[in-house]
Formats: structure tokens, sequence, C-alpha cells
């Protein structure tokens, strides 16, 4: 399950974090999450290889959402948030890169 962290690295409020010891990540590896906030309770989810790993899941969050990813010892690390080069697995039904915030004035 993910581990809650206060202070420094949850910013004070609450976090979770999942290790490479839960994923058993290894090199050439792909994680992903996704964060469905259309169904109560809303549902943040990470996949390793396009496979859910359901041990990570959390629901019930409430407020703003900032996943983020730590890397370490020399480790290396690609990103893709909107799709544009294309995801290595493809995203779950439902879902697509990051959207811009859209605020309702």
């Amino acid at each position: 399950l993910p581990q809650p962290i206060k202070g420094e690295e949850g910013g004070g409020v609450d976090s979770w974090v999942v290790t490479h010891k839960e994923l058993d990540a290894l090199v050439g590896d792909v994680l992903s999450c996704t964060y469905d906030q259309a169904v109560a309770p809303t549902c943040l989810k990470f996949y390793h290889n396009g496979n859910l790993v359901e041990s990570a899941t959390k629901e019930g969050i409430k407020g703003e959402v900032f996943p983020a990813i730590y890397v370490a010892g020399g480790a290396e690390l690609e990103y893709e948030f909107d799709g544009e080069r294309g995801f290595a697995y493809p995203a779950p039904m439902g879902f697509s890169g990051v959207m811009a915030d859209r605020r309702i004035m």
C-alpha cells in the first residue's frame, strides 16, 4: 500500500509514496498514473509497464493532486505528460494526457 508521509516530503500535508520496492521497477520499465475525478470516491492509480498496481491505489483524495516521481543514485528518468510523443502503453479507457487547468471565472 502507498505509505503516508508528512513533513517536507509531503509539503506539510498528507502525501503518499510508492517506492521501487513495491513496483519492483527495473531499467527500461514504464511507470504511469491516472487520477479519476469523474467518479466518487476519486481515485489515484499507478501502473507498471501498463499493468495496474492495485496495492498502490489511493481512493477518496480531496483537493488538488500533484503526482511526482523522484529518482536517486544515478537513476535516469524520461517523462511524457501530454502524449504528444506517444505513450509507451495506451492510456486506460477514458483517460488522456495531462490537461491544462480550466478555471471558470
